[in-house]
């Protein structure tokens, strides 16, 4: 279910989506979506649950609360981190999901992934060779303004559009570039 939100955490949960949703969910004659998710998605999932509770009743929705840093607590309950490898795996699914999405989508797109931690995210960008990625570390010792690398964006955008007739792809970004 997590590619219905599109780019997770930075999706617009909008009337429009909703009623892909639904539509979706009718099409694919599902009975359940199931989403892993992070705090951030949750107020996301919780619009899509609302929507689905009066459209389609008969769809369950669950939601898996994950945390590869331990940002996720519920008392009463077993505290359990993702570990590197399920996260990896994870997250090279999702991010690998939305690089091959310019051809379900129709449009050219780039999606900015956050992978959370430097060596989870460079262990993804070995796996899933996004367009660009960007590590903190290393923007900091270079001393790069964040204009360089938005115009580093922009340029790689038009010589992949221009040059090789490539309209989409993935950024993916370290929890340390913010």
């Amino acid at each position: 279910g997590s590619d219905m939100l599109r780019t997770i955490a930075l999706a617009r949960v909008n009337k429009t989506l909703l009623n892909q949703i639904t539509r979706l969910c009718e099409n694919l004659r599902l009975d359940a979506l199931i989403f892993l998710c992070g705090p951030s998605e949750l107020t996301h999932v919780g619009k899509i649950i609302e929507h689905l509770a009066k459209e389609k009743p008969q769809v369950l929705v669950n939601c898996i609360l994950h945390s590869v840093s331990g940002w996720v607590r519920s008392p009463g309950w077993i505290e359990t981190n993702l570990g590197f490898d399920s996260a990896c795996a994870c997250l090279c699914e999702v991010a690998g999901n939305l690089a091959l999405s310019r051809q379900a989508l129709d449009r050219d797109i780039y999606h900015f992934v956050a992978c959370g931690s430097k060596t989870l995210t460079i262990e993804v960008a070995l796996q899933i060779r996004p367009t660009m990625c960007f590590i903190g570390e290393e923007i900091r010792r270079k001393r790069r303004l964040l204009e360089d690398i938005i115009e580093e964006i922009c340029d790689t955008i038009v010589v992949r559009n221009c040059e090789h007739d490539l309209h989409a792809g993935v950024i993916m970004i370290a929890d340390d570039f913010f």
